[in-house]
């Protein structure tokens, strides 16, 4: 019988080729984007809480402390959804948003109401004046056990810009497990090829399948540890769907 690891371990998307199998899973399976978006970020919190479970701090070290690096579309809502299902299991993350929010994809807002009426903090990067803004960023990050980056998706393009690229240098300059969901911010999806500033991973939860640019031997150091979920599509549908 197929799996979706099984059928995952040899194929490799696209940026359009993702946004196809997510049109295909909304039109043709009638999965709701939102529903997607749940799977994927479910997915990826039960991997971070996994390595909290595995390696947790010191007893001098206090609190552990995630903090989420999260964008304003569909990456973002995925982040969105991890710090929710994180709270929910005991674990208080820590949100930083990078976009304003008239700005957020429809379903990246959907969660973020959701996430506000529970009554969890959020910081937007762009309602206090932005020096203030990463002084906080930075010392949140010094404390951090886990970092987790959804800042960018599959189809952005080029070097990310200020304040986001300033959260990936700090980012990458602290102790803290880093982990990506679906790519490092920074790292083409198709070519492999990393911006300046790109997230530098540890370990890279990706959807679906691995992207066509992990191919690509540079990448490595971006990427670490790289792990595939699925987001509910039927691994027979999979295969139909995409080249092996």
């Amino acid at each position: 019988m197929d799996n979706h690891e099984e059928t995952s371990s040899h194929l490799y998307l696209s940026a359009e080729q993702s946004r196809e199998v997510d049109r295909f899973a909304i039109d043709s399976l009638g999965i709701s984007s939102l529903v997607l978006m749940e799977n994927a970020g479910r997915g990826a919190a039960d991997v971070i809480y996994k390595r909290l479970l595995d390696h947790p701090p010191s007893p001098s070290g206090g609190e552990v402390c995630v903090t989420m690096l999260v964008g304003p579309g569909n990456n973002g809502g995925d982040g969105w959804v991890i710090a929710r299902h994180l709270e929910a299991r005991g674990v208080k993350p820590y949100c930083f948003l990078f976009g304003k929010f008239d700005r957020l994809s429809p379903d990246n807002r959907a969660n973020l109401e959701i996430l506000q009426r529970s009554g969890l903090a959020i910081t937007s990067m762009e309602s206090i004046p932005r020096i203030l803004a990463l002084d906080l960023l930075a010392r949140k990050l010094q404390q951090s056990s886990v970092i987790v980056d959804t800042l960018l998706g599959t189809g952005s393009q080029g070097p990310p810009r200020e304040p986001m690229a300033e959260a990936i240098r700090l980012s990458n300059r602290v102790q803290a497990w880093r982990v990506a969901i679906d790519l490092p911010t920074g790292l083409d999806t198709d070519s492999g090829m990393a911006n300046s500033p790109t997230f530098q991973a540890h370990r890279t939860l990706t959807m679906v399948t691995r992207k066509i640019g992990f191919k690509n031997p540079q990448a490595a150091e971006y990427l670490g540890e790289v792990s595939v979920l699925s987001i509910g599509i039927p691994a027979m549908q999979l295969k139909s769907l995409l080249p092996v």
